[in-house]
């Protein structure tokens, strides 16, 4: 999951536990961010270098960041 704020994640990530984890027993919810949990990155999008062959992208709003986000997405030929 790409993010600007590597802070959020672990409040994310326990979401997404008890809301998908604990409901569907067994399924795996974990998921690799970038940036990490202590970072912060407005370019976190454009440092991963995405590829359009090996990459997709889902878009959640409303962050004020996510019009840049898809900027660079349709620009390389991604889909979300």
């Amino acid at each position: 999951m790409v993010g600007t704020s590597g802070p959020k994640f672990p409040a994310i990530r326990a979401h997404i536990q008890s809301k998908i984890g604990d409901v569907y027993k067994g399924m795996d919810c974990a998921f690799t961010s970038f940036p990490d949990d202590s970072t912060v990155d407005p370019n976190a999008c454009t440092s991963l270098g995405f590829s359009p062959i090996t990459s997709y992208s889902t878009m959640i709003y409303p962050e004020e960041e996510h019009p840049s986000f898809a900027f660079i997405v349709v620009s390389s030929s991604l889909l979300f």
